[in-house]
């Protein structure tokens, strides 16, 4: 495996050579178990992984806003927070007076909630009954899971450590079912991914994963079609788009959780639950308050067998973090191609068709108009604020300046020809045509 960080020009191939070394052995990670716990410390972050539950039990971060209500706009200056300790990892408060310790012990705890075979959920609004929880593996079970013919396996281990990241890996088990849960923690930055691997063979349960929060007071919001908004704090399950946000004026801090596909929800109590996978059956109906399902014989399940789900946690300044989160849910929903792929080179580069200067604002669309002719770009401002931004198409040497309303989607047509941009709607019509 190579692990190496790159920042990527936009709309350009990028080459990358990698070369092998030998070495005399594997090299031993640098980081460690300690009092129970394996922990990540960083000039950006502190996280830890408790290796007797394999969950994430300490997330602190760098950095607060103030909200300041009068002016309804957030400023930067340092504020202090409460304080917290686990095991033996220091308090926020004394690393400094901008650190903010975001989540409860137990963070990303599997959950299995009580469901039944009802593939529409056409009597409920909510799933929030607690049947069970995963619970770490014994090392004989890591192992067996893992393919591991001979002895045992910690269930909890680091499994990569080098100069990018350090991956934890834990492994779970719940009845037949298991999932292997493993936290990539960055040596830069504040983003952890999780990745959970679930193995599942429960029948008429639901699997979810629990997360609390230690911000005070805080709002749920998720991203919506085209904007973000607030959603119901009550237990219901909601839907959102590519990512959730808890979002505190008192703490001037924001903690968000982007995900690759995985869309439900919900929160109440300070806990926030992603909702993973049903395993309802194919054909089962309500009639009559009475479910309608065979019992006499094998009846298919949905979402069982092996699923991946990815999540990415991040915490910051409120201002800053609610202002970036939605360009790095677009770039984790669509991430570059791995190419098979060696350019010769050359003098001369291509350059990239569209890039937008600018803070926040998003290009979601660049392609030939519907006619052919022209150049479509659609620009969009995802966090309400109204804000400029400078759209260049380098190929053309083509630059248009662009003030944008809050959440505001703004379609430019630029015409190869004469060089200009000119605004249209999204049905591409020309000024004034209906």
């Amino acid at each position: 495996r190579v692990v190496f960080e790159a920042e990527l020009p936009p709309g350009r191939l990028s080459r990358f050579a990698c070369r092998l070394e030998r070495t005399p052995e594997k090299p031993r990670p640098a980081v460690g178990e300690k009092n129970g716990a394996i922990t990540v410390a960083t000039a950006d972050l502190v996280a830890s992984v408790d290796t007797r539950t394999g969950l994430l039990d300490v997330y602190q971060a760098a950095g607060t806003d103030t909200f300041d209500d009068s002016k309804s706009r957030f400023s930067s200056r340092g504020k202090k927070h409460r304080s917290a300790s686990t095991l033996s990892i220091p308090r926020a408060s004394d690393r400094g007076a901008e650190w903010v310790d975001y989540l409860e012990p137990g963070g990303f705890a599997p959950l299995v909630i009580k469901d039944n075979a009802d593939p529409w959920g056409m009597k409920v609004r909510s799933f929030r009954t607690i049947e069970g929880r995963f619970t770490l593996a014994t090392p004989e079970e890591a192992a067996r899971f893992s393919g591991i013919r001979e002895g045992g396996l910690k269930p909890a281990r680091v499994i990569e450590d080098g100069e990018v990241r350090t991956v934890i890996e834990s492994i779970l088990s719940y009845g037949a079912s298991r999932i292997a849960l493993r936290f990539k923690i960055p040596k830069r930055g504040t983003e952890v991914e999780v990745e959970v691997r679930v193995f599942w063979a429960e029948r008429d349960r639901m699997l979810k994963l629990g997360l609390s929060s230690k911000l005070r007071a805080p709002r749920f919001m998720g991203q919506v079609a085209y904007g973000a908004d607030e959603l119901p704090s009550n237990g219901d399950e909601v839907v959102a788009q590519k990512w959730l946000a808890l979002v505190s004026e008192k703490d001037g801090a924001a903690m968000t959780v982007v995900n690759d596909g995985v869309h439900g929800s919900d929160w109440s109590g300070g806990e926030l639950r992603l909702s993973l996978l049903r395993s309802p059956a194919y054909a089962a109906d309500t009639w009559e308050d009475r479910l309608a399902v065979a019992r006499d014989r094998f009846i298919p399940r949905q979402d069982t067998g092996e699923r991946v789900f990815r999540f990415w946690l991040n915490g910051g300044p409120l201002a800053d973090r609610m202002g970036t989160v939605d360009r790095e849910a677009l770039a984790h929903n669509e991430a570059p191609y791995v190419l098979a792929y060696f350019p010769p080179g050359g003098k001369k580069r291509a350059l990239p068709g569209a890039v937008v200067d600018g803070e926040a604002v998003e290009i979601t669309a660049f392609k030939k108009s519907e006619d052919g002719n022209d150049i479509i770009v659609r620009l969009f401002e995802p966090t309400g604020k109204a804000r400029t931004a400078l759209v260049k198409l380098p190929a053309f040497g083509a630059s248009a300046k662009v003030r944008l309303k809050g959440f505001e989607i703004r379609t430019l047509r630029f015409n190869r020809r004469t060089r200009k941009f000119s605004e249209t709607d999204l049905l591409e019509r020309k000024p004034g045509k209906a």
